[in-house]
């Protein structure tokens, strides 16, 4: 079986979405679309996610996720929200960062009000760039 190559430049549905967009260029898809998410809970439970292959808790506040596939340098962007809980209209807001270290690991740093590490009952985190 012979493998080959389908070059398209717009992706269209067959008319069985209504009230959104049929149709999408293909350089939105590829530099426009976050290359890895994570919606994380307690620690190291990841609720879901895309490209990421593991989570590891390495101090208060500090965790560092593997992404699966390689972005293309350590230059991408990342970012995300965080709360005190999961699922609470009290929890208030918290801060977080999205660190960038290798092509693979990126440490998200969460912060209290108070501008302390602190560890999160929610993390909902995302990457920006090109894969490699």
């Amino acid at each position: 079986m012979a493998n080959g190559t389908i070059a398209f430049d717009t992706l269209q549905t067959s008319g069985q979405i209504t009230g959104t967009a049929k149709s999408v260029d293909t350089d939105y898809v590829v530099n426009g679309s976050a290359k890895a998410w994570l919606n994380q809970s307690d620690g190291t439970t990841i609720r879901d996610s895309f490209n990421i292959a593991s989570i590891t808790d390495t101090s208060t506040g500090v965790h560092r996720k593997t992404m699966t596939n390689a972005m293309s340098n350590a230059n991408y962007s990342g970012g995300g929200s965080g709360a005190a809980s999961i699922n609470s209209e009290t929890s208030g807001n918290r801060m977080m960062s999205a660190n960038p270290s290798t092509t693979t690991l990126v440490y998200i740093v969460c912060f209290d009000t108070a501008g302390n590490k602190s560890d999160l009952g929610y993390i909902g985190s995302n990457i920006f760039g090109d894969l490699a």
